[in-house]
């Protein structure tokens, strides 16, 4: 393979962009699924969001929805409808939403050590899974980069120059940019 054919063209840096803006939900998904099966919930669903919760739920659901955002601390919900364990999905200070787990009133209702177990499993899948986009995300960066900075040796056109060079500064933004994401997951 050539130097050419390694490095990333237009069309796949522009998949990973848009792969990057839709991925914090791709991955947390699929911790979702799993924290559903670890703790033996029937449901699961992920909310991200500033507390403002959707859709018709238990009064006291919501409020344990929103002490998990602003504590970063799970707390499971028994009532008449079943069990609910409501965990968060971050660290203290950068909580994004909540796991809702549901389990029906046939079932036996969640035990509090299940919302710290399943609390550290996502917290560890989380911020790995953002950690590996991002160091794949700057890779890809850091490789356009180059091919751009080697570009600007074969031209003499100050209009193409000054192109490159706006290239260059956005890459460098977008590389700032997701080391900030990265670093605050």
């Amino acid at each position: 393979m050539t130097h050419s054919e390694q490095m990333p063209t237009t069309r796949r840096w522009l998949a990973a962009c848009r792969h990057l803006s839709r991925c914090p939900r791709e991955p947390l998904t699929d911790t979702a699924r799993e924290v559903r099966t670890l703790v033996g919930a029937d449901t699961v669903t992920v909310w991200l969001t500033d507390g403002d919760f959707p859709g018709p739920l238990w009064t006291d659901v919501k409020a344990a929805a929103r002490r998990a955002m602003a504590e970063a601390s799970p707390s499971v919900v028994t009532g008449a409808g079943g069990s609910t364990l409501v965990v968060p999905i971050g660290l203290p200070g950068h909580v994004r939403g909540v796991l809702v787990l549901g389990r029906g009133p046939h079932r036996a209702p969640f035990p509090e050590v299940l919302g710290m177990l399943a609390q550290s499993y996502v917290s560890y899948n989380t911020s790995r899974e953002v950690a590996e986009l991002g160091d794949r995300l700057i890779r890809l960066a850091f490789s356009a980069g180059l091919s751009l900075s080697g570009s600007l040796q074969h031209t003499d056109d100050p209009r193409v120059e000054e192109g490159i060079r706006a290239a260059l500064a956005s890459l460098d933004e977008s590389v700032a940019l997701i080391r900030a994401y990265v670093h605050a997951a």
